[in-house]
Parts: structure tokens; C-alpha cells; sequence
């Protein structure tokens, strides 16, 4: 069966759009460096002695200077403080990033759900073609399909929702991992070739699956290919 080069094409479209979201809601995550106090420490004089039988003169001696103790980075119970006071953890980091700027974090997310909505059903085509999957109801549509017979598009109703769901998820967990791990600004806004590569990569993931189940191979060994080129990819 040929490649369809069409879904490919939809999912290059679908990741510019992914992409620009995705990095201007990274960017609503600034880090904030401490504000640091400086403490000055008095010295005190001590008095000294003296009489008219004295050969030399008095001396003056000064205390000497202690410095306040600071506990330690790694004994103190609390964790660092940002410059509102606020904690500095993980967790603070990520709610920051999702709740910085709304109005990005609410586009961020509907964006994310209509990319996986729109290129998930086309995806899951290839395992019904290739008899991974079927549905009892299936919803089909032929488009560029070569007959009715073998539509490009089969699906159900409630696959667009499912894939659309699975694109927020992941979407988000990506934002929020990388606030919270504190990821390289490289890794955090990724060049759009490089997003495409990504994708495209998933998409042939599909259709490979999909061929190695059509030739008899077992799901077992189609599971360790996949896993290999995910950790690879």
C-alpha cells in the first residue's frame, strides 16, 4: 500500500501552529533572581586605662568583628525564596509558568486540543487500513482515498476527542516539566524544522506499525521496535 504523503503534508501544516503557541507560552515563565541583603556589623571600643605614672601613652584596643553565622545551603530546612518571597521550587515553577499569563495558557491549550483532534483521526487511518483496528460504527471519508472502497479517512466518533485530549495532556506536560526542571532556553523553543522532523517522525511510527502488522509480525516484537525508535527519536 502507498505511503499517504497527504497526512504527512496536514501534519507539517498543524506543528507550525503547535509550535508558535507552545514557545510564546514558554516564554511567560521568567526567572526571578533573589534579592540579596547586606548586613554591616558595629564595632565597639573598649575603654582603656590610663595615669600620669604611665610612660607611654594609652592604647586603644578594638573588639574584634564577628560575623553573623549563616546556617548552611544544604542543612537549612526551608527552601530558597524567590524575590516576592515566595518559595522557589519545582512546583511553584510550574504553576508560574501556567498561570503567568492566561490569556496565551488558554490559547496555548485550545490550539494544542485542535492539533490533536485534526491530525490524530488521520494517524489512527493507518491501523484500520492496515487491519490493526477496526470499528464497529466507522465513520469514513474518502477525500483523496483511490475508491470508496479504501477511504482515507476511517475513524469513529469519539477518536477526534481522544486525540484531542492526548494532544493537551502532552502539550502541557512538556510546558510544565520544563518550567519545573528549569530546561535549557534551547530545548524549551525549538527551531519549527525541528518540530516538523518530530512529528513527521511520529507519523511514520504509525504507518510502520501498521506495515509490520500487515506482514504477520507478532505485537510483541512491533512493540519493542516502537519503543526503540521512541527512546531513539
Amino acid at each position: 500500500m502507498r505511503i499517504r504523503s497527504s497526512v504527512v503534508a496536514g501534519a507539517y501544516c498543524t506543528a507550525v501552529v503547535t509550535c508558535s503557541t507552545a514557545i510564546a507560552c514558554c516564554r511567560a515563565f521568567v526567572d526571578v533572581a533573589p534579592s540579596t541583603r547586606s548586613r554591616s556589623s558595629s564595632k565597639a571600643l573598649v575603654p582603656s586605662f590610663s595615669s600620669s605614672f604611665d610612660r607611654h601613652p594609652p592604647q586603644r584596643k578594638h573588639a574584634p568583628t564577628l560575623k553573623p553565622y549563616q546556617t548552611p545551603s544544604y542543612l537549612r530546612s526551608t527552601p530558597p525564596s524567590n524575590s516576592d518571597g515566595e518559595e522557589d521550587t519545582a512546583v511553584s515553577r510550574a504553576i508560574s509558568a501556567a498561570v503567568a499569563n492566561p490569556s496565551k495558557s488558554v490559547s496555548f491549550s485550545v490550539l494544542i486540543s485542535l492539533c490533536g483532534a485534526a491530525l490524530g483521526p488521520f494517524l489512527d487511518s493507518y491501523h484500520s487500513a492496515f487491519g490493526v483496528l477496526s470499528y464497529d460504527e466507522p465513520l469514513t471519508a474518502q477525500l483523496w482515498g483511490p475508491t470508496p472502497d479504501n477511504p482515507a479517512l476511517i475513524t469513529a466518533w469519539w477518536v477526534p476527542e481522544l486525540f484531542g485530549l492526548a494532544g493537551f495532556i502532552i502539550g502541557w506536560l512538556y510546558i510544565l516539566l520544563d518550567a519545573a526542571l528549569q530546561s535549557p532556553a534551547a530545548k524549551r523553543e525549538p527551531s519549527p524544522p525541528l518540530i516538523l522532523v518530530g512529528i513527521s517522525f511520529f507519523t511514520f511510527q504509525y504507518w510502520l506499525s501498521g506495515i509490520l502488522y500487515a506482514n504477520g509480525v507478532d505485537r510483541g516484537t512491533i512493540l519493542n521496535v516502537m519503543s526503540v525508535m521512541a527512546a531513539v527519536g
